[in-house]
């Protein structure tokens, strides 16, 4: 059994206490353990091409007090541990050691999920959470409940993560959404969770894959893309002005007006000629949305509604309804060479009805642009 009974030479311990709990960093040198005492046993390094694996355990005594005894001592195992631990290898930790020759290979993959938001008929905010809930692999980082991975938000309501996947796993998973991991958003009767099948996705070979773009809870996109076309799939939430008497469903409309290339209505955006659709929403919210396309051909045709500047690529637009009221003119670029997601807009940015602990970061609209 090699042992040093004291200071390692070459070696460095920094720690950190907090509330009883210890945080250690050890830079051991492994030179000074090949060098002991001739009457311990020496540990039996691999050479250049070599692995070996040996029970190794490290002791930390805390002898901070000037001519005083210990005060503790850490150590580390995932084994069971007695008094004894200090000269019983069963209980000590397997440490593979590797020649510097050893070529390392990567046995798990890095898969990166993104997911559009924008099918859940709630009102999900920048600062609220997304994660991938599932089971089925070896890695601990997804579960099936709030200890799961938290999704990146990206933009929009495009959100992402990594997970490490071993080859031949499959992965179960939905995608869950809610104000925080423990308070859901309402997705029609389903508290933050799609509703339907679980996905799935098995890990057919080793090597680190972005999967496509997935849509909460419809699967698909909700349009149809065309390789010729812009397609701007516009959303707005007028829960406010339907609660305030200022909007009814039954007998008003929500137009989008704009460049007249793209929404073909008059110059001085003056009326509108197209409409979006009632969606429905969760609670007191109330989303309409519609499709507009441009063919690619006639994006020359645009005019920035600042500049005046013809072939600019640039798309002005604003939402009316039927009293007059209307949200203030809005920019987006249909030049963007990726697809592009800008998150939903309260109708007039009017958000009254709704609590002030719902802050959205001041959310842009909500469109998709299908290249």
């Amino acid at each position: 059994m090699a042992s040093v009974n004291g200071l390692v030479p070459n070696s460095i311990t920094a720690a950190e206490v907090n509330d009883g709990m210890y945080r250690t960093l050890t830079l051991l040198s492994i030179r000074e353990l090949s060098n002991l005492e001739p009457s311990n046993s020496h540990i039996a390094f691999p050479n250049a091409d070599g692995v070996s694996a040996i029970p190794f355990h490290l002791s930390l005594n805390d002898n901070d007090i000037i001519g005083g005894s210990r005060e503790t001592q850490n150590v580390w195992s995932n084994k069971a541990l007695d008094g004894n631990v200090w000269q019983t290898p069963s209980q000590w930790e397997i440490v593979g050691l590797v020649g510097s020759n050893v070529e390392y290979i990567k046995n798990t993959s890095t898969i990166t999920f993104n997911v559009n938001m924008s099918p859940l008929l709630d009102t999900l905010m920048n600062n609220h959470v997304v994660q991938l809930r599932g089971g089925g692999i070896s890695s601990n980082q997804i579960t099936w409940d709030s200890n799961t991975l938290n999704m990146t938000h990206v933009d929009g309501d495009l959100w992402t993560t990594t997970v490490e996947m071993v080859e031949g796993e499959t992965l179960q998973y939905k995608f869950w959404a809610g104000i925080d991991p423990s308070t859901p958003l309402l997705n029609g009767s389903e508290q933050g969770w799609e509703s339907g099948a679980n996905n799935e996705f098995t890990l057919s070979a080793v090597g680190d894959t972005t999967l496509p773009l997935q849509w909460y809870e419809l699967r698909e996109p909700p349009y149809i893309p065309y390789e010729d076309s812009v397609t701007l799939l516009f959303k707005v939430n007028l829960g406010s002005q339907f609660l305030n008497g200022e909007f009814n469903p039954d007998t008003d409309r929500v137009g989008v007006r704009g460049n007249p290339a793209f929404f073909n209505n008059p110059d001085d955006w003056s009326s509108s000629a197209f409409y979006l659709d009632e969606i429905g929403g969760a609670g007191d919210n109330l989303f309409y949305a519609g499709v507009a396309r441009i063919h690619k051909d006639e994006i020359g045709s645009t005019k920035n509604v600042t500049t005046g500047a013809v072939n600019s690529g640039m798309l002005g637009y604003k939402f009316n309804e039927k009293n007059g009221k209307h949200t203030g003119r809005r920019m987006t670029d249909l030049l963007c060479p990726r697809q592009t997601t800008l998150k939903w807009v309260y109708f007039n940015d009017d958000q009254s009805i709704y609590p002030p602990s719902n802050d959205n970061n001041n959310p842009n609209l909500f469109f998709f642009l299908s290249i």
